[in-house]
């Protein structure tokens, strides 16, 4: 399984460096716009993976409430958010060291 997680990591960052070149070339805005679009929606796709990845460790420890909160910051993540599912983690991480 971490094989496979690793694997569609690698490829949504290729993705997100592909889209990149072609923002350097020439675009109309609606172009712009989509392309814009497609790379928050691969940084979303890369943060709900890597949240997922480290909500099976936290679940075996943590209390209840900060499992809820972690998988719902891990939901928000597909509007493009960078930083609730670490933020969401990092409780998870520090109740089960505190529990």
């Amino acid at each position: 399984m971490k094989k496979d997680v690793n694997r569609l990591l690698r490829g949504h960052r290729a993705n997100i460096d592909r889209y990149a070149k072609l923002l350097a070339t020439n675009l109309t805005e609606l172009e712009r716009q989509y392309i814009h679009r497609r790379i928050a929606e691969e940084h979303a796709a890369i943060a709900r993976l890597e949240a997922e990845r480290f909500l099976p460790i936290a679940t075996a420890t943590a209390d209840p409430a900060t499992l809820i909160a972690a998988r719902q910051a891990a939901g928000r993540q597909k509007g493009g958010g960078s930083g609730d599912a670490r933020r969401a983690f990092s409780l998870t991480a520090g109740a089960r060291a505190n529990g």
